[in-house]
């Protein structure tokens, strides 16, 4: 009995032995820090080149795309063409910003959601998304719109 039990034991160390090694585990990110703990710098620098407040503009990484929500009532009511435009600054400042930064290297994708929050006498968690844009890194390493 002892023996059968021994013997389930090694053959289920060897089963997840094998099930980690197939995983598909992802080598970490190059450099010594992840997108994630470089946030708020990347916040600072380019609410700074924007001339935004740095609690106006927000972001998400994961390891290939970076999502950045503006908050802004008066870029939000600007006509398509005129937020593309707004947009596409924004992501120069992004590119900027990411670019001496090894633990960005990875993105491929930055997607600028532009929205507005509601008046104060409305509910305080209430916004509005007025425009989702989303840039690709291209083969030259800039990122361009895409209309997906």
């Amino acid at each position: 009995m002892l023996a059968r039990n021994i013997r389930a034991l090694l053959a289920a160390m060897v089963v997840a032995a094998a099930l980690a090694a197939c995983s598909g585990a992802k080598p970490p990110l190059a450099g010594n820090t992840t997108p994630y703990e470089s946030l708020p710098q990347l916040n600072a620098q380019v609410s700074l080149a924007l001339g935004y407040a740095p609690q106006a503009i927000e972001f998400l990484a994961a390891p290939a795309h970076l999502h950045a929500t503006v908050k802004d009532a008066a870029l939000a009511g600007l006509n398509p063409a005129d937020r593309d435009r707004a947009a596409g600054r924004i992501v120069a400042a992004i590119e900027q910003a990411i670019a001496a930064r090894q633990e960005f290297a990875g993105i491929q994708e930055i997607t600028i959601a532009i929205i507005h929050l509601s008046q104060p006498e409305r509910l305080a968690d209430y916004s509005h998304v007025e425009d989702v844009l989303q840039y690709r890194k291209s083969p030259n390493g800039h990122f361009i719109g895409h209309a997906s």
